[in-house]
């Protein structure tokens, strides 16, 4: 699990990481970056909506996401904001799929 002081926790974090943030698209996840000298140490927030699917889904559309960044978490080139939102053909997606696709992103980003 990830630790406390890497989640973004409050509305108004996502907000920020909203309007500040480049986005990344791909078949998976779209992933919402904010690097900058303001942020102090990597906070990353998870979404999935109900376009996704029920319960179960979601809630193994987040677990794949959080597992990727625990992982990867480590190798990030400075701190950074980042939000990953799943998107529904995650629910038929694998692991290594899902670590593809994110690698991929952060490269884009210039986080990895």
């Amino acid at each position: 699990m990830l630790e406390r002081k890497f989640r973004l926790n409050k509305k108004q974090e996502y907000k920020k990481v909203f309007a500040k943030g480049f986005r990344y698209v791909s078949r998976l996840v779209v992933v919402y970056i904010v690097k900058g000298r303001s942020v102090e140490q990597s906070q990353i927030g998870f979404i999935a909506s109900k376009k996704v699917g029920n319960a179960v889904k979601r809630n193994r559309a987040k677990r794949l996401m959080r597992e990727v960044v625990r992982q990867k978490k480590t190798v990030f080139k400075g701190p950074c904001l980042m939000v990953c939102i799943a998107r529904s053909a995650i629910t038929r997606a694998s692991f290594d799929d899902v670590e593809k696709s994110l690698c991929y992103m952060w490269k884009k980003g210039g986080i990895l």
